[in-house]
């Protein structure tokens, strides 16, 4: 006599993985930490994506509803970073150096709006990237590895 013919066994495996769900779904709802909005002065850290850990040619980086793109981008033999922002950005502020020796970020100046940004990339040497934007008072900030820019020399470049 096989388990499967006994039709108790039968509905407890299909009612369990529906009961498992739901369960999933009520911890959620009922230990999720509420999203708050960010406090002006306030600092928060930015996510590094995927894309950040290899040499992809960009980078983003999100914090809820804040989200960086960074691509580096040669015009003319120069090296120079383009940021663009899903949201309207008050400064932003890049340094590169050595994560043993880091520098004080520098402002980059806004490309064409608030939410385009290019930084001139003068220190070819640095395996780090701090970069901090401030988005209605609230500082985010992050600390990369510049890995994502290791691919420049085999993808072609366009215009921006």
């Amino acid at each position: 006599m096989s388990v499967f013919t006994n039709k108790h066994v039968v509905v407890a495996l299909l009612v369990a993985p529906v009961l498992a769900i739901g369960a999933w779904y009520a911890v959620g709802l009922i230990g999720a930490e509420p999203a708050q909005k960010a406090l002006p002065g306030q600092s928060y850290p930015l996510v590094a994506k995927s894309n950040c850990r290899y040499a992809s040619g960009q980078c983003s980086l999100e914090n809820g509803d804040i989200e960086f793109e960074l691509i580096p981008v040669t015009s003319d033999g120069a090296l120079s970073l383009k940021i663009t922002s899903n949201q309207s950005i008050g400064r932003v502020m890049l340094g590169l150096g050595l994560d043993t020796d880091p520098p004080k970020p520098e402002e980059a100046p806004y490309y064409a709006s608030s939410k385009s940004w290019h930084y001139a990339v003068t220190e070819n040497q640095a395996d780090k990237l701090f970069f901090v934007a401030e988005i209605r008072g609230s500082r985010y900030f992050a600390k990369l590895d510049t890995v994502f820019f290791e691919r420049l020399s085999s993808i072609p470049q366009g215009r921006d």
